[in-house]
């Protein structure tokens, strides 16, 4: 590229970005880019050494509930709570807790011609 030599890649893990204006870490010295900047965003070990503490357990919640894959957006489901990818997003195709396929719901699923129903 005509412009590979101005800038910098990020080092953070897999990030690697190419960054015009890059930042560099004042206790580790890596070099990184705006969305890696802070001591908590890159994991600074130098940081966390210094100041004794450990760093934050990465959460889940950009994993769905039903396959477990990483997603971008993140979908809550409104009657179960859980997290899950754009699709799993209905009720039947994340096998949310709430439907249940038993004798009571029996009258709804006639009346409605469903094969579940939802548990109040």
């Amino acid at each position: 590229m005509e412009f590979d030599d101005l800038g910098g890649r990020c080092q953070y893990n897999d990030c690697n970005q190419l960054d015009y204006l890059p930042f560099e870490c004042n206790l580790c010295k890596k070099i990184l880019c705006l969305n890696h900047k802070s001591y908590d965003q890159h994991e600074c070990t130098v940081f966390y050494k210094k100041n004794d503490i450990k760093p934050k357990p990465k959460s889940n919640t950009n994993k769905c509930h039903f396959c477990n894959k990483k997603q971008i957006f993140e979908f809550k489901c409104s009657k179960c709570n859980e997290y899950i990818c754009i699709q799993h997003r209905h009720l039947e195709s994340h096998n949310c807790k709430t439907l249940k396929n038993n004798s009571n719901c029996e009258n709804i699923r006639k009346n409605n011609k469903e094969d579940w129903c939802i548990i109040a």
